[in-house]
């Protein structure tokens, strides 16, 4: 059976389930031919639906089995050159679910991923910031602070108080002051209670340490 037989497309759907099934059944099997397969699929002309299929079935693999894809991160890097959303975030969920393995590959694209974050979703965009702190993780001479600050400093409101933690989470603490500067700068725009609440919350977690 070809593998597009099982997508959501194939059975008329727009939900997730057939492509969720496929994917736990290939890291089940363990079956690296099918992921080559679905990586054939993009490569080769087909409508919208199916490519779109097939990337969220690999971001689908990605969340349970990262392992399985490790030799396809230049294919998923290209996919964020895609001119469909559906396709970039996928691709981008995929190798968030990835930057904790291979964080060095990541690096080697970091400009695509830039790109592509501040013109994509905000799936899009927290993905890439993970990504972000996989890389600041392995490489904390400083050289990558700048554009997680830069990513803090545009972040919606809803969004700043999750990102500041998965910063922290990683942070060599000689970065502290720096983040405070920009949390302190932050805070003073937020609107929402709840918003100022998480952030002075990070910034006393970061002063007591």
């Amino acid at each position: 059976m070809a593998i597009e037989e099982a997508f959501s497309s194939s059975f008329g759907r727009r939900d997730q389930g057939p492509n969720r099934a496929l994917a736990k059944d290939i890291v089940t099997r363990q079956d690296f031919e099918a992921i080559t397969e679905l990586f054939e699929v993009l490569a080769r002309k087909s409508s919208v639906r199916v490519h779109n299929d097939a990337v969220l079935t690999i971001a689908a693999i990605s969340s349970e089995a990262p392992q399985m894809l490790t030799a396809h991160v230049s294919e998923l890097m290209q996919l964020l050159k895609a001119n469909i959303n559906r396709q970039v975030f996928g691709a981008m969920i995929a190798l968030a679910n990835l930057s904790s393995l291979v964080p060095e590959q990541m690096s080697e694209h970091l400009g695509l991923i830039m790109a592509s974050m501040d013109k994509g979703t905000v799936v899009t965009r927290d993905h890439g910031f993970t990504i972000l702190t996989q890389i600041y993780k392995v490489d904390k001479s400083g050289d990558l602070l700048p554009l997680i600050l830069e990513q803090l400093m545009k972040a919606p409101p809803n969004q700043i108080g999750q990102y500041t933690e998965k910063f922290i989470s990683v942070m060599d603490y000689t970065h502290r002051d720096e983040l405070s500067a920009v949390l302190q700068e932050r805070l003073n725009e937020l609107d929402a209670p709840n918003h100022q609440a998480r952030i002075r919350k990070s910034l006393l977690k970061i002063s007591k340490t």
